[in-house]
């Protein structure tokens, strides 16, 4: 039985600036899994927040980089 309950994922990334912010932001936003997302590139960790009922860290890592940036699971 798959959870359908979101979850926020949080990682560490090299979003930094707002055009970087502008760039995934379409890719971002019309994923199908993808029920909303936040960076903060004023955070030294520039973090990605993901909310997903779907989708688990390895799925994000994958797609941010399809995209062309990097991002890894934040645990601290």
């Amino acid at each position: 039985m798959q959870n359908n309950t979101p979850q926020i994922l949080i990682f560490r990334s090299n979003i930094h600036t707002e055009a970087d912010r502008h760039s995934i932001k379409q890719a971002l936003d019309f994923h199908p899994h993808i029920d909303d997302w936040t960076v903060d590139i004023d955070d030294k960790d520039k973090v990605l927040r993901v909310i997903s009922a779907r989708l688990g860290h390895k799925e994000i890592v994958d797609f941010v980089q399809l995209h062309g940036y990097s991002c890894e699971e934040l645990t601290d």
